[in-house]
This record gives C-alpha cells, sequence and structure tokens, in this order.
C-alpha cells in the first residue's frame, strides 16, 4: 500500500520540488500529447 502523506511547506527541499517536477512533467509529456514542450516548461519554470 501507498502511504501518501502531506510535506508541510517548510520541509519542501529544492531537491524535493525539482524531482516532484520531473515526475509531473514525466507523467504531462506521457498523458497529454497536445502540449508541446514550452507549455510544460513554462509551467515547470522556477522562479
Amino acid at each position: 500500500m501507498i502511504n501518501i502523506g502531506n510535506i508541510g511547506k517548510e520541509l519542501r527541499s529544492p531537491e524535493l520540488i525539482t524531482s516532484l517536477l520531473a515526475i509531473w512533467a514525466a507523467s504531462v509529456r506521457a498523458s497529454h500529447h497536445f502540449l508541446t514542450e514550452k507549455d510544460i516548461s513554462d509551467r515547470t519554470h522556477q522562479p
């Protein structure tokens, strides 16, 4: 069973955010074929 929990904002390291964004982008590429790479990168830009 998968244990899904909430990670408080203070515990979200830059490495964690980068990893989660990579997972998100890969899943979007696999399921949202109408989006371009620019569409995806525009939504993953980190300030």
